[in-house]
C-alpha cells in the first residue's frame, strides 16, 4: 500500500512540472545556439520558417522587424509535450547572417526534446543548399 501511494505521489509530481512558454523562450535568446551562414537575411528568414514547418510546428509567431520567430513543435511518440522553439535572424552583412535557435522542453520534467537546436541547424544547411543550387526549398522535408 505504501509503495502504491509513493508511486502515485511521485508520478503526480513528475507530471506537474512547469511549462515553458513562447514568452519565456523569447527572453532567453542568449541561451540558444548561434551559427553564421553565408546567406542574406531575407533568405535566412525564409529558410528558418521552412525548417520549422518541416517539423510540423504550430503557427509561427514572427516579427521580422525585431528578428525573431516563435513556435511550438508537437510531441513525438516517445517525448511527451514537444517543445517551444525560438529563432532569431541577425544580419551581419549583405551576405552573412547569424541564426540563433533555442529549443526548450514544454515541461521541465520531460526526458528530452522532440526538436533540438542541432536538428534545426542541420536542416537549415540542407534547405540552404537548395537555394544555393538555384532550386526552391521543398514544402516537405527532403
Amino acid at each position: 500500500m505504501y509503495c502504491a501511494i509513493l508511486f502515485t505521489l511521485t508520478t503526480a509530481l513528475f507530471c506537474s512540472g512547469c511549462t515553458a512558454s513562447k514568452q519565456e523562450v523569447k527572453s532567453e535568446k542568449s541561451e540558444g545556439i548561434a551559427v553564421t551562414y553565408p546567406v542574406n537575411r531575407k533568405d535566412a528568414w525564409e529558410i528558418s520558417k521552412k525548417v520549422l514547418y518541416w517539423e510540423d510546428c504550430d503557427d509561427i509567431t514572427e516579427s521580422q522587424y525585431l528578428g525573431y520567430m516563435l513556435t511550438e513543435i508537437s510531441s513525438s511518440f516517445f517525448i511527451a509535450d514537444g517543445c517551444v522553439v525560438g529563432v532569431w535572424v541577425d544580419s551581419l552583412s549583405a551576405d552573412s547572417t547569424k541564426v540563433t535557435v533555442l529549443s526548450k522542453r514544454k515541461k521541465k520534467t520531460q526526458m528530452g526534446k522532440s526538436f533540438t537546436e542541432n536538428d534545426f541547424h542541420t536542416s537549415f544547411v540542407v534547405a540552404a543548399d537548395y537555394l544555393k543550387n538555384g532550386q526552391e526549398i521543398p514544402v516537405d522535408r527532403p
